[in-house]
């Protein structure tokens, strides 16, 4: 039998020629076939999540994969940290605020097309507007109360009749009516300490999502020290 005329005689030669094959193979498999693309980009993500997970909650921003139209990967996301790490909780940062029948679709969206554990929504159309993720009983409803960045103070300090700032108002809302059902937890940053230590005085126990550490400001000493009830 001849040898292939693709066959190199050299060792060095041959395993130039067989990196760019597989090169020429792959620049292929990109341009001709959808799903090895899907796969890449789920690789992309998922290697580096792989070394991060530990012990904490994983927080995914669904904005990054809406604005890609990457809805399905970020379904494929969630179903990975559940059989990988099953006792990850899953907190969807969407920042969601609507009422009626919208909110009770983005309440669907995040805990029975998701199934997340956890979802972030915002507090400023009031009760109905939060009420939908609450009938989810077993699901967490995190509450923007201190925002992290600068321009929340445009609106979280404004004085309510009484003299309370609107953030507290917030807290003790959400920690005295809204948390019948022991599923509440509050976002307050880390660039606001002072804040956080007013809030935990305000609401006792419950749990702080708490933004805001490194590339914010937000100091961690600080923000422990603030934040311990």
């Amino acid at each position: 039998m001849s040898d292939s005329p693709f066959k190199s005689k050299g060792g060095l030669g041959r395993l130039f020629n067989a990196l760019r094959y597989s090169g020429q193979g792959l620049a292929a498999a990109l341009r001709h076939e959808a799903a090895f693309r899907q796969e890449l980009a789920l690789a992309v993500v998922l290697t580096p999540l792989a070394f991060w997970l530990g012990q904490t909650p994983a927080e995914i921003l669904i904005a990054y994969f809406a604005a890609q139209g990457a809805e399905d990967q970020l379904q494929d996301l969630c179903d990975y940290i559940r059989s990988r790490y099953p006792h990850l909780p899953i907190v969807l940062d969407a920042k969601r605020g609507d009422v009626g029948s919208t909110a009770e679709q983005y309440a669907r969206e995040a805990f029975e097309r998701y199934r997340a554990d956890a979802v972030t929504v915002s507090p400023y159309m009031g009760f109905d507007s939060v009420e939908p993720y609450l009938e989810h009983k077993d699901k967490g409803v995190i509450v923007l109360c201190r925002t992290s960045n600068p321009g929340g103070s445009d609106l979280q300090f404004m004085e309510m009749a009484d003299g309370t700032p609107l953030y507290l108002h917030v807290a003790s809302l959400v920690a005295e009516k809204w948390n019948t059902n022991g599923q509440c937890a509050l976002v307050v940053g880390a660039t606001f300490p002072d804040e956080i230590g007013r809030v935990r005085a305000r609401i006792g126990d419950m749990p702080l999502l708490v933004p805001g550490i490194g590339a914010q400001g937000g100091d961690v000493v600080a923000t422990v020290a603030a934040g311990m009830d």
